[in-house]
């Protein structure tokens, strides 16, 4: 009975992995479409809104700025008159002179200047600027503080104090977060670009497809098949094994009993197994053939441990193949196994059943459908989950999971 439904459950994976591309071409092209489409009128109206914003800042806080000013340029004024009254009892001849300096600026009303030429130099050149500044809409912190500079030459300490508390407010910082998002951006392309260059094809075309890869310092040659998809390298298998490698400190595998469910082609293995784990490679048993040949071909002399290939249906017989009492893997890998397939349950089962307390799931999703990608949280129901890095460009995520209540709190995620 075992025999036969493990066989209805291995022709179902089989089906599914042909209906998948098919499936993935016609939802997910009107879902990205309707997305992009989405997303480029939000960012327009976005723009459009963050635009009036800093302008309708900029334009108040220059209001504010020229209104005060305006009070304290009359405050001044009124004084200096007074004094030059006290002073001279010749008030007609006197203001014949000042008549001559009346328009200092670009300010509304008259400017009353110092008798003497120093003071008036200063003023003309305050003025000056200031007239330039009300020309311009947008005036700069560094001109404000030099126009604040200036302006203490000639007047008096409280009026240092009430331009001091005036601030410019320019477009720049509004915009600080969209440059911060386009760095992210560049970033993971980079990132997403460095890790396709470590692989490479063959110059000649040979009898069996295969594809190259640098990882853990080796050349690492896998046989490909194109009956199905497990016999395919999928980018979340780079993500993962460009991962352990720039990660081996924190995350080291040196003597560590590691499986990998869902193996493939057995590319995550073998790279894990040249960083030192014990690996035990797991996948169906029509890809057991190709996974093994793959394995042996790319760890026999290199690694300190000789990696294993077994058999596991996700969810069939896993105390007989697996028992609790006696398995115990300090780490699960897992590389895109969440995809249009109708086992997500025994996959769930599988991690349930493998996982002890100490044990430590490292698992890169690529998000595709909406109701494969809600398995995130039906996993989260059984185990903490943090993301250690993401891959927007490519849809990938990288999580790192734990039973529930024994991982410990990161200060910040790990960048690759």
């Amino acid at each position: 009975m075992d025999d036969l439904e493990r066989d209805r459950q291995t022709q179902l994976r089989i089906d599914s992995f042909f209906r998948l591309e098919q499936h993935e071409k016609q939802a997910i092209k009107s879902q990205r479409l309707r997305r992009a489409v989405t997303c480029l009128k939000r960012k327009e109206q976005e723009e459009a809104n963050e635009i009036r914003e800093a302008t309708a800042v900029t334009e108040t806080e220059l209001k504010q700025h020229e209104q005060r000013k305006r009070e304290s340029t009359a405050g001044w004024a009124n004084h200096h008159a007074v004094a030059t009254e006290v002073q001279s009892g010749k008030r007609r001849k006197h203001s014949d002179s000042r008549k001559e300096h009346l328009y200092g600026g670009g300010f509304i009303g008259n400017l009353y200047l110092s008798e003497t030429s120093g003071d008036s130099s200063v003023e003309e050149s305050e003025c000056g600027d200031l007239g330039k500044s009300k020309k311009r809409k947008n005036v700069s912190a560094m001109e404000t503080a030099d126009y604040k500079g200036k302006k203490g030459c000639s007047s008096s300490s409280g009026e240092d104090e009430e331009l001091g508390n005036v601030v410019m407010v320019t477009a720049k910082p509004v915009f600080e977060g969209r440059k911060k998002k386009s760095q992210r951006e560049k970033e993971d392309e980079q990132t997403v670009a460095e890790i396709m260059r470590r692989r490479f094809f063959p110059a000649v075309i040979t009898h069996k497809a295969w594809e190259g890869f640098h990882f853990a310092g080796h050349e690492i040659r896998i046989t490909e098949a194109t009956d199905c998809y497990g016999a395919v390298v999928w980018p979340s298998a780079l993500v993962l094994c460009y991962f352990l490698e720039t990660n081996s400190k924190q995350y080291n595998l040196v003597d560590k009993n590691v499986i990998e469910i869902g193996a493939g082609t057995g590319l995550v293995s073998i790279v894990a197994s040249l960083l030192g784990a014990l690996v035990t490679a797991t996948d169906l048993p029509e890809l057991l053939g190709n996974l093994q040949h793959n394995v042996l071909q790319n760890t026999k002399l290199k690694c300190k441990h000789q990696p294993r290939v077994k058999e596991l249906s996700w969810g069939i017989d896993l105390e007989k193949n697996f028992p609790r009492s006696s398995c115990h893997f300090d780490y699960i890998l897992a590389a895109d196994v969440v995809y249009h397939h109708p086992f997500l349950d025994e996959l769930l089962l599988t991690f349930d059943h493998l996982c002890k307390n100490d044990t430590v799931i490292l698992w890169a999703m690529k998000f595709r459908l909406e109701k494969e990608n809600q398995f995130v949280g039906r996993f989260q129901t059984l185990f903490d989950l943090e993301v250690i890095s993401d891959f927007p460009s490519l849809n990938i995520t990288l999580y790192k999971a734990m039973r529930k209540g024994r991982m410990k709190v990161t200060s910040s995620k790990v960048i690759v």
